[in-house]
C-alpha cells in the first residue's frame, strides 16, 4: 500500500494479513474480515483501499484501511463480470484483471472498452503491473516469456522477450530508473527498459 508505506503479507490459509512498515521495520497483525468460503486469488492496493478478487464466488471485495487493519468489506463489482479464472490484478485508476485468456478493464465496478492489440503470438496474461499516475500496463506473459507495455487503450509499446521470463511467478516496475524485476520460485532478475 504505497500510500501508507506498508507492504501486506496474506495467509490464505488463516485469512490474515501481516503489514510490515519499512520505516519502522515491525510487522502487526491486520484485522480483516474474508468470508471464510471465498478462494482469494489476488489482491492489490490503490489509495488506502484493499481490493481482493474471489475466484469461487466471482466477486471483487474493497476494505478501507482502518485503525488495526481494514474496516468492512463491500463488494465493489456493479455488474456481472466472470472473474473465475482471475489471476493477476493491477489497479491505477482503473482496475485490471488477467486470466490467461484476457485483461478485463474496470471502472467504478463496470466493465470498460479495452481490447489488446493482436499480435502474431496470442498474449497469455498472467500477472499485471501498473499504479496510480502510471498510464501505462504491463503484462507477464511467461507462456512466451515476455513483458508487455500496452498503453491505455491497449495499444502494445513495446515487448521485452527473455527466456528466464518464462519461469516468472511475478514482476514489478521501477519506472524512476526504466528497470523491471522479475521473480521465480528460485531468483529474482531484472533488467533495463531501453
Amino acid at each position: 500500500m504505497a500510500d501508507l508505506n506498508l507492504i501486506f503479507a496474506i495467509n490464505k490459509e488463516s485469512r490474515k494479513i501481516i503489514a510490515w512498515s519499512p520505516t519502522s521495520k515491525k510487522f502487526q497483525s491486520n484485522n480483516i474480515e474474508i468470508p471464510a468460503e471465498a478462494d482469494i486469488s489476488a489482491a492489490g492496493t490503490y489509495l488506502t483501499y484493499l481490493y481482493l478478487i474471489d475466484v469461487k464466488n466471482d466477486k471483487t471485495y474493497r476494505y478501507p484501511r482502518a485503525e488495526g487493519g481494514f474496516g468492512a468489506k463491500t463488494e465493489w463489482l456493479k455488474e456481472e463480470v466472470d472473474i473465475s479464472s482471475t489471476v493477476g490484478i493491477a489497479i491505477n485508476e482503473n482496475l485490471f484483471l488477467a486470466d490467461e485468456n484476457k485483461i478485463t478493464k474496470l471502472l467504478r465496478g463496470k466493465v470498460q472498452d479495452f481490447k489488446v492489440e493482436e499480435t502474431a503470438t496470442p498474449i497469455s496474461p498472467f500477472k499485471l503491473w501498473t499504479k496510480r499516475n502510471v498510464e501505462n500496463l504491463y503484462v507477464l506473459d511467461h507462456d512466451n516469456a515476455r513483458i508487455i507495455k500496452l498503453d491505455k487503450d491497449g495499444k502494445i509499446l513495446n515487448q521485452y522477450y527473455h527466456p528466464d521470463i518464462g519461469n516468472a511467478i511475478d514482476f514489478i516496475v521501477e519506472i524512476e530508473t526504466s528497470t523491471i524485476y522479475f521473480n521465480s520460485a528460485q531468483s529474482v532478475q531484472s533488467f533495463n527498459m531501453p
